[in-house]
């Protein structure tokens, strides 16, 4: 049997948040870890979208939103609590078959979220796989947020990100 190389080493979910942790301290930058590590800057990048938002494509406007090392579930029912409340002051307060369009990121797909989207009398709607510019306001969100909030400033914990964020 052939042992696997001392050199190559896994991308464990853990050491992915831990670089990503890196990355958002300012220790780090996407293109040095990457290039350090054979990867491309796109693959780092990918695994930073734990960034969940909901926003409304009429207004424009966010109205809620989730920010954790790991992207789950949980992350995403937050964020589609918190536009509900928002915009409508009640969990079940959207008018019926209010379409939620979203990528197709294995969180919105669970089978907790699509009961929530259910429970809340929501209707789900995937953008074709392999077509961000379909879903082109929430990329665009989520990269000027990265660009504007992420990069920009260097955060101790996560914790210390959500601050400087609701500030």
């Amino acid at each position: 049997m052939n042992q696997p190389s001392e050199d190559i080493k896994r991308w464990t979910a853990r050491r992915k948040a831990a670089a990503i942790i890196e990355i958002i301290k300012g220790k780090t930058a996407a293109a040095e870890l990457a290039r350090s590590h054979a990867l491309t800057v796109a693959e780092i990048e990918r695994w930073m979208d734990d960034f969940v938002s909901a926003i409304d494509c009429c207004t424009r406007e966010v109205l809620g939103y989730a920010l954790k090392r790991t992207g789950r579930a949980k992350t995403a029912e937050r964020a589609l609590e918190e536009a509900l409340l928002a915009r409508f002051g009640t969990l079940r307060g959207a008018p019926p078959n209010m379409l939620l369009c979203h990528d197709n990121g294995w969180v919105f797909g669970s089978r907790l979220y699509r009961a929530l989207v259910n429970d809340f009398g929501l209707k789900q709607e995937y953008i074709t796989p392999y077509t961000p510019q379909q879903n082109g306001l929430c990329e665009r969100f989520i990269k000027t947020f990265k660009e504007e909030f992420c990069w920009c400033n260097h955060f101790q914990s996560i914790d210390q990100a959500r601050l400087k964020l609701r500030a």
